[in-house]
């Protein structure tokens, strides 16, 4: 695979990083503790995700959040291009989130033929932003370019309509690593803890509680069964204090403790 040299930009106060990348071969399976968007300029494969494999070309466009797992595998005859944007998690929830509003990771949008016209003219800004380390300007390319691909998503909304809430299950995506509570995702939004709990009860259906245990165990699955981290590591990579308590947690959601589900050959990367 061929990358383009890169370097990570700096713009008030946010952190981003931009790679072109030129490829035949099946990708290293990774995931990221940023946000990432994957733009397919030329070519065709499929794009495993979470155990899921999703047909691509040119002009399809892939958001992942931090506990999404992927690799890429280009269809035998193509010589695949892409632009692979990660974007730090305050930087996406300051700057991206406001104007985007994605309701469910990961997000696989098609461009329609006018956007995509507009995005490869904004990459081709992009990549000659990156030569003069327009740094400040190459973060409102990235901007426009996620709100141009905005316009071209149709996958289902998740029926959340309060835009609070919207933000706390942001605070959830970035901080379940942490031991948090309803208090500290009710003070980043500004609402009360009861008043936070009646939106998670009325437009989510479970509790807060159960809901951020959910986001847990999501990543707790994808790293016992695909990645090299101990038992104790994914315990505490996951926000939780008691390995004996994560293990029971692990069991009571998946049928299958942690170390039976691990087949301890399918390894997984992590990039940064």
């Amino acid at each position: 695979m061929e990358k383009q040299p890169h370097k990570c930009h700096l713009a008030r106060g946010y952190l981003f990083d931009i790679v072109f990348e030129k490829r035949q071969e099946l990708s290293e399976k990774h995931w990221h503790a940023t946000y990432e968007m994957i733009i397919f300029t030329a070519g065709s494969g499929m794009h495993y995700i979470n155990g899921n494999l999703y047909p691509f070309s040119k002009g399809d466009v892939f958001i992942l959040s931090p506990v999404d797992f992927h690799y890429i595998i280009p269809d035998s005859s193509s010589v695949c291009t892409n632009v692979k944007i990660n974007i730090s998690n305050n930087m996406y929830i300051n700057h991206i989130d406001p104007c985007c509003k994605f309701e469910s990771f990961p997000v696989r949008i098609s461009l329609k033929e006018r956007e995509a016209e507009d995005v490869f003219f904004l990459l081709s800004l992009l990549k000659e932003g990156q030569n003069f380390s327009e740094d400040v300007f190459s973060m409102n390319v990235i901007e426009d370019i996620m709100i141009k691909a905005k316009r071209s998503a149709n996958h289902p909304a998740t029926g959340v309509k309060s835009s609070k809430l919207r933000t706390a299950l942001v605070f959830i995506q970035d901080n379940f690593r942490k031991d948090i509570g309803i208090s500290d995702a009710a003070d980043a939004v500004g609402l009360s803890p009861n008043y936070l709990s009646a939106l998670f009860t009325k437009e989510i259906g479970t509790s807060f509680q159960k809901y951020v245990e959910d986001v847990r165990m999501e990543y707790a699955f994808h790293l016992v069964k695909f990645s090299a981290f101990s038992m104790n590591e994914i315990c505490f990579e996951c926000g939780y204090n008691s390995p004996a308590y994560f293990s029971k947690v692990f069991k009571k959601k998946f049928k299958k403790s942690p170390n039976d589900l691990r087949d301890g050959t399918n390894y997984l990367k992590k990039t940064v």
